[in-house]
């Protein structure tokens, strides 16, 4: 069975990208680059025959993954990487999310590549 995200056409997965890299450059956040699921099956599944997580953001060197699925969240615990969930009612999002990749960063440091989430 083929994915269905292998059929999207290129010029959407281009306005996709456009439009997360505007969105957080208005809140002044930078980051390299953005891993959709086309690139995760392309780069990180390929031909493996065990199914990987739909988001491995430690195959990417990705320090802390941002998200609004549980199911991802959960993810994070079970294959150790650090992500903050976002709540769709916290008006506070962004402090919150600084303050997370802050405390990372002080981790990565100190030499604890602590893999928490929250």
């Amino acid at each position: 069975m083929t994915d269905p995200r292998e059929d999207f056409p290129d010029f959407l997965k281009e306005e996709t990208e456009r439009y997360i890299r505007s969105l957080f450059h208005h809140y002044g956040v930078h980051f390299d680059g953005i891993v959709n699921g086309n690139r995760h099956l392309r780069e990180v599944q390929r031909d493996r025959a065990t199914t990987l997580p739909q988001k491995l953001p430690s195959a990417y060197r990705i320090s802390l993954h941002i998200d609004d699925e549980e199911i991802v969240c959960t993810m994070g615990r079970q294959y150790g990487y650090n992500v903050y969930q976002l709540n769709a009612q916290d008006d506070e999002w962004e402090e919150k999310n600084l303050e997370r990749a802050e405390e990372i960063r002080r981790n990565q440091f100190a030499g604890n590549g602590s893999s928490d989430t929250q």
